[in-house]
């Protein structure tokens, strides 16, 4: 790649050159040469390239000693948080299985997934689309951006995601449909709640590892979390963690396979996926999961003076 060094750049395009030597430290560069080729701002539509100024505490939080990593689950584990709300686990994780059911449909909708540009170098494709259950179906709900606060997403928050919507043939899937209806049995979900969906698609190659969690250990603020794997393919990693505390006091340790589904009580304990590797160098692995997460993410209403 060609060198910036000693062009007169702008302070946020200086961040991004930056992380070029912080990517490669880490050992997951990825092609960036549009960069010298254009200008960079078009690589992070609608967000310039804010996102990558956060990217140090992304890699940072992914630098776990995996080999220290080692869950006990003899911890005692608290009685998980009442929401307001009425919404939430009864214990601090659940986890059923759909492997029986049909999963290739679902697995066809990823292929057309675009690159997640609030996090590039970490392997991530994803879309969204939000739902109601509507007489025991589900209702495709307006499109919108997801919003989170910087507070649990240090990588991309406290802005407007802007990510397209799914396809239609997977939100109204029939495995996922009694998956998604699964979930809001056990998690309380009502009725009348709003349920955001996220596709993602974690792909790794020989020489670059995928990050299914971009942020590290964290926790999403929401009140609902659910995690449905649809397909893994020549990875190793992509292993589920929970923790009571962020990074220790691990009780939860598990390979999601597909057709499980893992929901947990996000405000009671943290999570962490571990990064993905390809075992057969010659091709690509991929690790696709559908994230189902209540309430559902949308930007916040401006104030009555932010309008005027």
């Amino acid at each position: 790649m060609m060198s910036m060094a000693g062009r007169a750049l702008s302070p946020i395009i200086r961040s991004f050159t930056a992380n070029e030597a912080q990517f490669a430290r880490s050992g997951l560069l990825r092609s960036l040469s549009p960069l010298t080729q254009g200008t960079p701002t078009a690589l992070i539509p609608g967000s310039g390239v804010r996102s990558f100024a956060m990217n140090d505490a992304q890699h940072q939080n992914n630098l776990v000693d995996l080999e220290k990593l080692k869950a006990d689950p003899n911890i005692p584990l608290p009685t998980p948080t009442k929401h307001a709300s009425g919404m939430g686990l009864d214990t601090m994780y659940v986890k059923h299985d759909f492997s029986q059911y049909p999963l290739e449909d679902l697995q066809k909708a990823f292929d057309t997934l675009p690159e997640d540009p609030y996090t590039l170098g970490s392997g991530r494709y994803k879309g969204v689309s939000r739902v109601k259950i509507v007489d025991g179906k589900l209702e495709i709900q307006p499109h919108d951006k997801v919003f989170q606060s910087a507070v649990y997403n240090p990588v991309a928050g406290d802005i407007d995601r802007n990510y397209p919507h799914c396809d239609d043939s997977l939100t109204l899937n029939p495995t996922l449909q009694e998956i998604i209806k699964t979930i809001a049995t056990t998690a309380n979900i009502p009725p009348d709640q709003e349920i955001l969906l996220h596709a993602q698609r974690t792909l790794s190659t020989a020489d670059a590892t995928g990050l299914p969690t971009a942020e590290g250990w964290h926790q999403d603020g929401l009140e609902v979390v659910a995690i449905v794997c649809v397909a893994r393919e020549n990875i190793a990693g992509g292993v589920s963690y929970l923790g009571l505390e962020k990074g220790d006091k691990v009780f939860l340790e598990h390979n999601l396979q597909p057709g499980e589904v893992l929901t947990i009580s996000d405000n009671d304990c943290y999570h962490y996926v571990s990064p993905t590797k390809v075992i057969d160098p010659s091709r690509p692995g991929k690790r696709d999961v559908i994230v189902v997460v209540a309430p559902s993410m949308r930007p916040p209403e401006p104030s009555t003076e932010q309008a005027a």
